[in-house]
This record gives C-alpha cells, sequence and structure tokens, in this order.
C-alpha cells in the first residue's frame, strides 16, 4: 500500500465478510426502524421501496416506542 497526499478515499474490503451473509433481513430491519422513529407520515414511501406490506411486515423490528419519545422530544417544534 502506498500513501500519498491526496483528497481522495479508497476503501479496502475483505474477500470473506465476517457477520451474517443475509444482510438483506438486517438491512430491511433498520430501514423499517428508522422509518418508524422518523418518518411519520412518509413511512408508507420505505414500505413501499422494499415491498414489504405496513400491516404484517414479517420483520420484527422491535420495540420502537421509546425511540419515537426521544425523536419526537429532540426535534424543535416549527
Amino acid at each position: 500500500m502506498e500513501v500519498l497526499p491526496c483528497s481522495r478515499v479508497a476503501h479496502i474490503e475483505r474477500t470473506k465478510k465476517p457477520y451474517n451473509n443475509d444482510i438483506d433481513y438486517y438491512a430491511k430491519r433498520n430501514a423499517l426502524r428508522a422509518a418508524e422513529v422518523w418518518m411519520d407520515d412518509f413511512k408508507s414511501h420505505v414500505y413501499m421501496a422494499w415491498n414489504i406490506p405496513m400491516t404484517n411486515p414479517g420483520v420484527d423490528f422491535g420495540d420502537v416506542s421509546e425511540s419515537k419519545y426521544a425523536a419526537a422530544s429532540s426535534v424543535p417544534e416549527l
């Protein structure tokens, strides 16, 4: 490896990932949690993008009530 002073960034990837191969499940879970906490009326867009039904998503994203409360209290009223 050669280090040169410039503004470019390089990424070195491993040949074998140390985590589970089914990363899609975790990506969906995180996307749904973020949508439920932060997106209010627009969370349906995330469900549509992932092609997941809103009534029974089939992905357990856990209890987000505390996160919703924290998010609501951290955003100033307009």
